[in-house]
């Protein structure tokens, strides 16, 4: 008698979600990730705003968290703090103290954000940050230009950042006006003699002593959010395993289980697939013990992947007569 056998071959613990024509496809994963291929179009979310690096979605409560993580360089350019006219002096006096404050909080392991795999918060909380819309607003004024002039320059005691507060009437120790700033610099005191008075320390070159990057608390917790981009970016789980290669539109995430649910667009198509990796090189089926009256017969075939995310490779085989027939199937590699 005849039997058949299929074998498919899926990325382990990947959920996936095929597109029949009647449901959109979707992915689970406990953390995700999107991640820019190119270009500076950054990252919209929607309702909050549009930010350099990386975003990523968890679980949070009932809801969903959305953290940014970027270059430490890159999130001071996209501070809020200050109006980005005032004079050059007081502009970079709060960008070392900007850059000082989100490098003590990475460094020093807040518990209050690790919660969401934060450092920080993006509120007046921490520091006011806004990411791509606060550079676009500062075109054409000193602010760019002061974060430029003194990138890498911290505040530091015994060899690390400290924690550099400051609001706009606060008045020391340890604390810098912002107000009390920009009158220091309207009557031409530097940057560094700024800084000193408030906090007692010259800001020094500390490019070694400063993370490389930050994690940004952009959400809290939202029953769902939508993330968007001007230019194409790539979906990931938290252990880098990758979701979807290529998107662009609109993507919406939210709570699913313990971890979130990824959904593209309705009109989402994923890249094509490339050559399969091997995945298996021997099948072997066991037929009943049946007087046979032609020898056996295999017949193999194989097809392209099922869906995106899911590397597929189908073997039929069909078996005639008694006893036990394997086939050896053709390896096929990635390029």
């Amino acid at each position: 008698m005849a039997l058949s056998a299929t074998v498919v071959a899926v990325s382990p613990g990947m959920a996936w979600g095929i597109d029949d024509g009647t449901a959109g496809q979707a992915w689970t994963a406990g953390v995700v990730r999107l991640e820019p291929l190119s270009g500076s179009a950054g990252l919209t979310v929607a309702g909050t705003g549009t930010f350099r690096g990386t975003i990523e979605v968890r679980r949070n409560g009932g809801g969903v968290a959305v953290v940014n993580e970027l270059p430490l360089e890159d999130y001071v350019r996209g501070i809020d703090e200050v109006p980005p006219s005032w004079p050059a002096a007081a502009l970079q006096a709060q960008a070392i103290a900007a850059r000082t404050y989100a490098a003590h909080k990475v460094m020093s392991k807040e518990a209050r954000w690790r919660a969401v795999g934060a450092d920080i918060c993006a509120t007046p909380t921490c520091q006011v940050y806004r990411g791509l819309d606060a550079e676009r607003r500062a075109q054409g004024y000193g602010w760019l230009p002061a974060v430029e002039a003194t990138a890498g320059r911290a505040l530091l005691s015994g060899g690390s950042p400290i924690m550099a507060s400051y609001s706009s009437t606060a008045n020391g120790p340890l604390a810098m006006s912002q107000n009390g700033a920009l009158a220091m610099a309207n009557e031409g005191r530097s940057a560094g003699e700024i800084l000193e008075s408030y906090y007692g320390l010259r800001p020094t070159p500390a490019r070694g002593r400063l993370p490389g990057t930050i994690k940004v608390a952009l959400v809290m917790s939202a029953a769902s959010v939508r993330v968007s981009s001007g230019g194409a970016f790539r979906v990931v789980d938290g252990t880098g395993r990758e979701l979807a290669a290529s998107g662009t539109g609109d993507w919406r995430l939210a709570p699913a289980g313990d971890g979130v649910r990824v959904m593209p667009p309705d009109d989402y198509q994923p890249p094509s697939a490339p050559p399969m990796p091997v995945v298996a090189t021997e099948v072997a089926v066991a037929a009943e013990p049946a007087a046979a009256r032609r020898p056996a017969r295999v017949v193999t075939a194989s097809g392209p992947r099922p869906s995106p995310g899911l590397w597929g490779l189908v073997a039929l085989a069909l078996v005639v007569g008694a006893g036990t027939a394997a086939v050896r199937l053709p390896q096929r590699r990635a390029a």
